[in-house]
């Protein structure tokens, strides 16, 4: 009765998200590295706006960017693995990177400001490599015009 690409299933009766199961894989909740991610990122977040103390930005910006840093960097960085949407995938890694070297700025903390800065570069090299060297599909020149 399922079928053979598993339609059908019956409701899931334990909260999960109906016809779909969990968002979460279960051998991940199993094995709580979902959840010890949580405290982690609790503790890097303290751990920034403590670094940030001497900072004229407000304790109530630095929080939420503190949770947001680790996401963002996850997710810029998988998308450009994937090679989804790159050349603007590249500009929201520049702009966080930019984001970044402000907040160190604001605290004179230059070591992190030239690891950030590298990273910059790396990231304005890879928007030069793709502008140059980007597949034909994606060339402006390449489209038939009628």
């Amino acid at each position: 009765m399922s079928g053979k690409h598993g339609r059908n299933k019956p409701i899931p009766q334990d909260g999960r998200i109906a016809q779909g199961g969990s968002p979460v894989p279960e051998a991940v909740v199993q094995e709580e590295i979902f959840y010890k991610t949580l405290p982690k990122l609790q503790t890097f977040t303290e751990g920034m706006v403590k670094s940030m103390e001497k900072s004229a930005i407000p304790e109530s910006l630095l929080t939420p960017f503190g949770y947001l840093i680790p996401i963002a960097e996850f997710v810029i960085g998988l998308v450009l693995l994937i090679g989804y949407q790159t050349k603007y995938t590249i500009y929201a890694g520049l702009a966080l990177m930019g984001l970044l070297v402000l907040g160190s700025a604001s605290v004179e903390n230059w070591s992190a400001i030239e690891a950030q800065l590298i990273h910059s570069i790396y990231l304005g090299g890879l928007l030069w490599y793709w502008e140059k060297y980007r597949p034909a599909s994606t060339h402006k020149s390449s489209k038939i015009k009628l």
